[in-house]
């Protein structure tokens, strides 16, 4: 019996393949998906696994460094303000 499912992570259609996409971004086990993948179709998938997680990783954690960076300084803005006031 196969263990786990990941037989399941496809690209077969479009919204089995956002699925896909979607568990490599936020599951720990994205290389075993990467390893599924490659072994049923070519060693340049792995490439593309590899791009996808760096690229998703960087990009995600940048926008979370930005809306957390403005929601700080929206809070310390408002702070001052208030104090100044009183």
């Amino acid at each position: 019996m196969d263990e786990g499912y990941y037989y399941l992570n496809n690209f077969d259609n479009i919204l089995i393949s956002f699925v896909t996409l979607f568990e490599l971004t936020v599951v720990n086990n994205w290389y075993i998906i990467m390893e599924g993948v490659t072994s049923q179709t070519s060693h340049w998938a792995r490439l593309y696994f590899m791009v996808f997680y760096i690229v998703t990783m960087v990009v995600i954690t940048i926008i979370i460094a930005c809306i957390l960076d403005a929601f700080v300084f929206r809070m310390n803005y408002c702070r001052k303000n208030k104090d100044a006031e009183g």
